[in-house]
């Protein structure tokens, strides 16, 4: 931007106007000297026309430079505009960032006010208040899908927690024995809530809010005997060793489930899908599996002595070793089946589907196989009961 001019500046160029006229119309005079009169009143206004001249250009020089201030004043005002209002947007910018990471920083504090305020109810010795916690640790789940994991996490943590079951006691019994059985009952209770909570949310056929898409049912070595979980979804679960002795697993989805060492003693899973399912080892003495559905789980080395396999679906399961000693399976369909070095002693087979069966080394004395089908079964040494049933 230019410098602005002083008065002394604009005095002096004033000065040097008239001086280069009056030097102009004082040279043109000499030139015209001897000349008449008209000669020299021309050579005047030639000078003066000189002098008017350069007064015209600086005059125009002035105006040029106002021009040209305006202009970068105007410009300079623009950019000033320019530069406030990016600074406005810049700050409008920073307040709504500020204002974003405040209120996610409120959220997460009150999530986490409630989650500790909910897993302390849980060490309540009072009922009623770990019943209030589980339920609210699920709300905080389905208005949180972030906390799901650990919520999950959290109950079945609880679950797999020490528990002594309520037992019956004598008529006798002392007020103090009365008082723990009642905390106990209460504390049946308080689980069965949460092995709800987590089979409701299970499901992944649910609307997202309603399912918990990174739950993990984890509950080995948990003692639920005697849980009702009628239906419930524990699919894929671990139940690795859990004692389920005595419980209502009836229609239960337990497909793809871990059973491994599972006690399940007088269990009924009648019904239940239990297809894929991992059961090695497990113990289903005396269980109910009418209609079960057991397609191609693992049951190597199980024990299915006394269960009740009635029309249960066992095609392509794996019972090598399994123990079957007076299990019921009539009607059972174990097509394809692994029976290698199963035993089926006193075993009810009649009208089972065997065909294609694998029975190497299985014990077949006195089982009941009248009426199964038994094409394509392979045994190296079939017993007198399976060679007669062949050959009728």
């Amino acid at each position: 931007m230019s410098k602005p001019l002083t008065g002394r500046f604009l005095l002096a160029v004033a000065v040097a106007i008239v001086l280069v006229t009056a030097a102009a119309v004082g040279a043109l005079l000499l030139l015209s000297r001897g000349g008449n009169a008209a000669a020299q009143l021309d050579a005047v206004r030639i000078g003066l026309t000189v002098g008017l001249g350069g007064g015209g250009g600086f005059a125009l020089y002035l105006a040029w430079r106002r021009q040209r201030s305006a202009e970068a004043d105007l410009d300079n005002r623009e950019r000033a505009l320019a530069h406030q209002r990016q600074v406005s947007t810049d700050t409008k910018a920073h307040q709504e960032r500020v204002a974003t990471a405040t209120e996610a920083d409120a959220v997460e504090r009150r999530i986490t006010d409630l989650y500790t305020k909910a897993a302390d109810q849980l060490g309540s010795d009072k009922a009623v208040v770990r019943l209030a916690g589980l339920h609210a640790l699920e709300r905080l789940a389905n208005n949180n899908p972030g906390q799901q994991e650990a919520i999950g996490a959290l109950i079945c943590g609880y679950l797999r927690m020490v528990y002594h079951p309520p037992k019956d006691l004598p008529e006798d019994a002392d007020q103090e024995a009365r008082d723990r059985r009642d905390e106990r009952v209460q504390e049946r209770e308080t689980r069965q809530t949460a092995l709800d909570i987590l089979s409701r949310h299970n499901d992944p056929r649910l609307r997202a809010k309603s399912h918990w898409a990174a739950l993990g049912i984890r509950l080995q070595r948990a003692n639920l005997s005697g849980a009702h979980l009628t239906f419930a979804n524990l699919m894929g679960a671990n139940l690795d060793d859990a004692d389920l002795s005595g419980a209502d697993l009836s229609g239960a989805d337990l497909s793809d489930a871990h059973l491994s060492g599972a006690y399940l003693v007088r269990a009924d899973l009648s019904g239940a899908d239990l297809s894929g399912a991992d059961l090695t080892r497990a113990n289903l003495t005396a269980a109910y599996l009418e209609v079960a559905n057991l397609r191609g789980a693992n049951l190597s080395g199980a024990d299915l002595s006394g269960a009740d396999l009635t029309r249960a679906n066992l095609s392509g399961a794996n019972l090598a070793g399994a123990y079957l000693e007076g299990a019921n399976l009539i009607g059972a369909c174990l097509e394809g089946a692994n029976l290698e070095g199963a035993d089926l002693d006193g075993a009810d087979l009649a009208d089972a589907n065997l065909a294609g069966a694998y029975l190497e080394g299985a014990n077949l004395d006195g089982a009941d196989l009248t009426g199964a089908n038994l094409t394509g079964v392979v045994r190296s040494t079939p017993p007198r009961s399976l060679t007669s049933e062949a050959e009728s």
